[in-house]
């Protein structure tokens, strides 16, 4: 940790490439979680489109499992790029800038995520909750279309119906982190 004091132009070195590493591991998770994304909407489409033509109800409801799956793992990966902005933020870019004014600042621009909120509920928050529930909640009434096996049909969509409760808490839980 650095204290208020100079920084002598090794640590600045030291501290400047701990920052290039987080910033590039940030830019590494944030394609992970790009590929869980466009994985969840290939996936789902995909299954539905076999589930429709065979008229299968069981593969049907494999598309929330699939879907939440993925959108978990979404989850966790912004999580992850939220820690490492945090400390970043913290103790990195605060610090320097006490040394260097106006040195550094793209994750202290971003400090009050709760505030940004309402800013980003259109244009992330939504969207980034719908890319595995919308598929989900089709697959699950398509499936109902096609089910020969009541019971079958009823218990997977019990199963998936608990997974997606899972999803949207988890999903409402870190919404400071989405």
């Amino acid at each position: 940790m650095l204290d208020s004091g100079s920084i002598s132009d090794e640590a600045r070195e030291i501290i400047l490439t701990e920052y290039k590493a987080l910033r590039d591991e940030i830019l590494k998770k944030m394609d992970h979680r790009t590929t869980y994304r466009l994985a969840t909407l290939t996936l789902s489409l995909a299954t539905m489109g076999v589930g429709v033509q065979l008229r299968s109800a069981p593969l049907l409801l494999l598309v929330p499992m699939l879907t939440i799956l993925l959108g978990n793992l979404s989850i966790f990966q912004t999580m992850q790029i939220s820690r490492l902005a945090t400390y970043v933020r913290e103790n990195i870019e605060k610090r320097l800038n006490v040394q260097h004014p106006g040195s550094m600042g793209w994750h202290l621009s971003h400090e009050d995520r709760p505030m940004r909120l309402r800013e980003s509920l259109i244009v992330s928050y939504i969207p980034n909750a719908a890319i595995p529930l919308v598929p989900s909640l089709i697959a699950i009434g398509l499936a109902w279309v096609y089910s020969e096996n009541v019971w079958l049909t009823l218990s997977l969509s019990i199963i998936d119906s608990g997974l997606i409760s899972y999803f949207l808490m988890n999903y409402v839980r870190n919404r400071y982190s989405l």
